[in-house]
């Protein structure tokens, strides 16, 4: 369908009289065509092979600090202090610590300087 859309388009565009639809109507077409399309392929983690190239979804895994983000102590699972940050755009990244004290003292870092606030019944840092 994303095809019939553009090649429509093109012709418009290259002067052909419209009979039902106008230009905007057809570029607005292909505007939510092509959103529908990437939230299906984000939504099922597919990867599509178009020709020669591979397209793969942008989401990418933070991996999983074992260390404290303040002091770079080494910490087990069970014994660390974690907040969850909401990204601009790059996911969510699970913050581990290895002590209560320096888990507050990040989350007032990010209230101060970044401007995030802190969601203590989610426990998470977030953009405003």
């Amino acid at each position: 369908m994303i095809g019939i859309k553009l090649a429509r388009a093109a012709e418009l565009l290259n002067g052909k009289t419209p009979k039902n639809k106008s230009v905007d109507d057809t570029m607005l077409d292909n505007f939510v065509y092509a959103g529908l399309f990437a939230a299906y392929i984000k939504e099922k983690r597919i990867s599509l092979k178009i020709e020669n190239c591979t397209l793969e979804p942008e989401a990418k895994e933070v991996p999983l600090t074992k260390k404290c983000r303040i002091c770079e102590t080494d910490i087990k699972d069970s014994q660390s202090f974690v907040i969850v940050q909401h990204g601009s755009g790059y996911g969510n990244e699970e913050i581990k610590f290895c002590k209560e004290a320096h888990k507050q003292q990040y989350i007032n870092t990010m209230m101060t300087e970044r401007g995030m606030r802190y969601y203590s019944l989610e426990n998470t840092l977030a953009y405003i």
